[in-house]
């Protein structure tokens, strides 16, 4: 059996012309009485997931953009009272 169609087709057409498969198509679904239950976007629910998911992972990330800020400020005055050192004991050395 070919692996691509896995339901041998019946050779029947359905309402749109397309070929329907046994068990399957527009045919059974019209024997059943039934529409297909198709959702074609995301719901309410998905989306506030995803914007509270993503407002979570911005805080997360102001926090530690917060944090890495304080540590350049701490790091520069730092890096500025050794270079005022260096040149203090560079004058005092010149004289």
């Amino acid at each position: 059996m070919n692996d691509f169609f896995p339901i041998p087709f019946s050779g029947k057409r359905g309402d749109d012309g397309s070929l329907c498969s046994q068990g399957s198509g527009v045919a059974a679904l019209e024997r059943s009485g039934g529409k297909p239950k198709r959702q074609l976007g995301s719901t309410k629910f998905e989306f506030a997931i995803t914007v509270a998911i993503f407002g979570v992972l911005g805080a997360l990330l102001l926090v530690r953009l917060n944090a890495i800020q304080a540590e350049a400020e701490r790091t520069e005055v730092d890096l500025t009272v050794r270079n005022m050192r260096v040149g203090i004991q560079l004058a005092i050395g010149e004289r």
